[in-house]
């Protein structure tokens, strides 16, 4: 059980890096739009 959960909590927290760092590369780009 301990180990499906880390991996599950991995995965998750890879989709959430992957979803930040989208995030950090359109928000530069918008702000120098404006």
């Amino acid at each position: 059980m301990a180990d499906l959960f880390k991996q599950k909590n991995i995965s998750v927290s890879r989709r959430t890096i992957t979803k930040y760092r989208t995030q950090a590369k359109i928000l530069p780009s918008q702000s120098m739009r404006e």
